[in-house]
């Protein structure tokens, strides 16, 4: 969260798979221009590894909270996913 400080994203999902995260996560921001403007941070330092910002589409967005969903029982954010569904701009990060 403190990576995307003042991009108000309103919701962080970190991918797992078998129990175990991916490095990856997706972003729902409030609309398209503060998703493009987190896409400027790609490439910066996140203590002392970097992350890689992509654009991604809804649906991965949606396919990637269902299989999460689905892995974890459909249990909340103790299992990495803090939920807060809404429309908006989207982005995926790598880390």
């Amino acid at each position: 969260q403190d990576f995307f400080q003042g991009f108000e994203p309103l919701d962080i999902l970190l991918c797992r798979k078998m129990g175990r995260m991916t490095g990856e996560a997706y972003v729902l921001f409030p609309g398209p221009m503060l998703a493009d403007l987190a896409l400027q941070k790609n490439r910066q330092n996140l203590g002392r590894r970097y992350v890689e910002v992509f654009r991604s589409k809804k649906l991965d967005y949606y396919a990637a909270v269902a299989s999460h969903l689905a892995e974890t029982g459909g249990s909340g954010s103790q299992q990495g996913y803090e939920g807060n569904h809404a429309e908006g701009g989207y982005g995926q990060g790598q880390q």
